[in-house]
């Protein structure tokens, strides 16, 4: 019982800290952006997403799962995001569904991506998984579209569990409730098993990329095909009140992370490190920065070389249409970043002097490798 009142709570809270009708509490924000799709799909003989090459592959694995078709969009490297000329470009080439990531917590113009796709017709997915309590001069990120995502998993801002998807209309929040109750993937294998599959796979794949220097956008096509199970995350209603608690102190909390950034940029200005973003009404989800001009092989010997050293550090994404069977060369300004970037935790053990401290041990670790400074 008491975990029902915390979710009812919860939702409440979420409705009104984002002005929706409704927030249909999920397992994962990618199931509920399933459930999305499958129901705008359902309507359509077919249906194709705008989705940045740069994204979470379970964004992805929710698009395909969906029956929709992707249309890639190249983003800029030096904030991550998706320029309005490529969600042009994709809406010509039949799109009439635009997933907005806010990347790494960078606030994309959700409000001008609106414009491109009108309402009469599309459908925006204003995807804050990475951005909560980011925010441009319309609004908080997540608020702005027809739904919203939310996540509260592992690392996120909040990485109690769960999620949420922010829903303007009652009765698309009452179908995508239906769905949600669906059951996702079937499989004779423990998802243990099929996670350690999947992860030799794709390792492999990265290692090949790694000691050639060459993308093979075959090594790593299909590596999603039978993974609906990844998405198949059910509601845990009793971290609903860890969720409210750590709601109630956010602003405190996104604060912090807006001065860790600060401090990581500070600290590492002059290193050839430069930040991804990291702006005007960004509440980073870890501090974002890339070193212009490596390639990946470089790029893993410095993340291993600051791993060794105790140092939370990830590389990460690879570009989603490779896992299509893209071709490589088709999104340059993602391969770019997915090449260059590198992201440092802001979590609660990240202090101003341990970052400090931090820096300075990758300075000291890029100075042994001999490229401090050298992209600058």
């Amino acid at each position: 019982m008491r975990s029902k009142s915390a979710m009812v709570r919860l939702s409440a809270t979420l409705e009104r800290c984002f002005g929706v009708e409704r927030a249909v509490l999920v397992g994962r924000a990618a199931r509920g952006l399933l459930a999305v799709l499958r129901i705008w799909r359902g309507s359509r003989p077919k249906c194709r997403v705008a989705i940045s090459g740069a994204i979470c592959q379970e964004v992805l694995l929710a698009v395909l799962v969906a029956g929709c078709e992707p249309v890639f969009c190249d983003v800029d490297a030096a904030d991550g995001l998706v320029p309005d000329s490529e969600w042009a470009r994709a809406r010509i080439l039949g799109a009439d569904v635009a997933i907005v990531a806010h990347l790494y917590g960078n606030p994309a113009q959700t409000a001008g991506i609106r414009s491109i796709f009108p309402k009469s017709d599309c459908l925006v997915v204003d995807d804050a998984a990475q951005a909560l309590g980011s925010h441009t001069e319309d609004g908080l990120c997540g608020s702005l579209g027809d739904i919203g995502l939310l996540s509260f998993g592992r690392s996120k801002q909040i990485s109690i569990g769960n999620g949420a998807i922010l829903v303007r209309d009652l009765e698309l929040a009452a179908k995508i409730e239906a769905d949600l109750s669906m059951i996702v993937g079937r499989c004779g294998q423990s998802k243990s098993d099929l996670q350690r599959t999947f992860r030799a796979k794709l390792d492999s794949a990265r290692q090949q990329l790694i000691a050639t220097e060459v993308p093979d956008a075959g090594g790593f096509a299909g590596l999603l095909d039978g993974m609906d199970w990844m998405l198949d995350v059910p509601f845990d209603a009793a971290l609903s009140e860890g969720v409210l608690s750590a709601l109630e102190h956010y602003q405190e909390d996104s604060l912090a992370r807006v001065a860790k950034a600060r401090m990581w940029r500070d600290c590492l200005e002059g290193t050839g490190l430069v930040a991804v973003g990291m702006g005007s009404g960004c509440v980073p989800w870890r501090y974002v920065c890339r070193f212009p001009g490596i390639g990946w092989n470089l790029q893993t010997l410095i993340a291993e070389a600051i791993r060794k050293r105790g140092i939370h550090v990830s590389t990460w994404y690879l570009p989603a249409n490779w896992f299509v069977g893209q071709s490589v060369g088709t999104l340059p300004g993602v391969e770019c970043l997915s090449r260059e970037v590198f992201q440092f935790w802001l979590d609660g053990d990240a202090t101003q002097e341990s970052i400090a401290v931090s820096a300075e041990v990758i300075r000291r670790e890029l100075a042994q490798l001999a490229v401090l400074g050298k992209y600058s």
